[in-house]
């Protein structure tokens, strides 16, 4: 092979080995969101809500349960009429399954060590937070989704429900 193919191959391997992680991350759209690995669950605990002028701000802390915790999470969103988005990378979680930004190096940093990720949010009625917690190597993916003021009718003694 002469000196021209090699370089030819090394810059072939090279843009294809940085152009992985962006590969992964389009992964993690509408067809795939959802679909939650094997053993591992993602639930919302929502805080304290707050008045601000006309709205309410919402406060959600994410808890996940069989997560490995040798790898770093990608924190997702999908907000209605627009495609999932990464909102903050290197996150992993804490001894109680916090969500957090570790502080560790190439992880996300917070005030300190193992900061909680408080998520602050809006919502009109029947409009559902969804997020999603993805391994930056793409093989762990858990998801969940919170509807803080859902739409409720009562008909005949019957309760109904219904989010968007």
């Amino acid at each position: 092979m002469t000196t021209r193919a090699w370089l030819c191959l090394a810059t072939a391997i090279l843009i294809c080995g940085s152009l992985r992680p962006a590969a992964l991350a389009q992964q993690i759209d509408e067809s795939t969101w959802g679909k939650n690995s094997a053993g591992v669950e993602l639930a919302t605990h929502e805080g304290p809500r707050q008045r601000a002028s006309s709205r309410t701000v919402l406060i959600y802390n994410l808890l996940g349960r069989g997560f490995p915790a040798d790898k770093t999470y990608d924190l997702w969103f999908w907000t209605l009429d627009k495609k999932p988005v990464k909102a903050m990378a290197g996150v992993s979680f804490d001894k109680r399954g916090l969500l957090v930004c570790s502080g560790k190096p190439g992880a996300c940093k917070g005030d300190g060590p193992d900061d909680a990720i408080n998520i602050q949010a809006t919502a009109m009625l029947g409009e559902p937070k969804r997020f999603g917690v993805v391994s930056t190597d793409g093989k762990v993916a858990a998801f969940i989704e919170a509807v803080p003021f859902p739409v409720e009718a009562k008909d005949k003694g019957a309760n109904f429900r219904r989010h968007a």
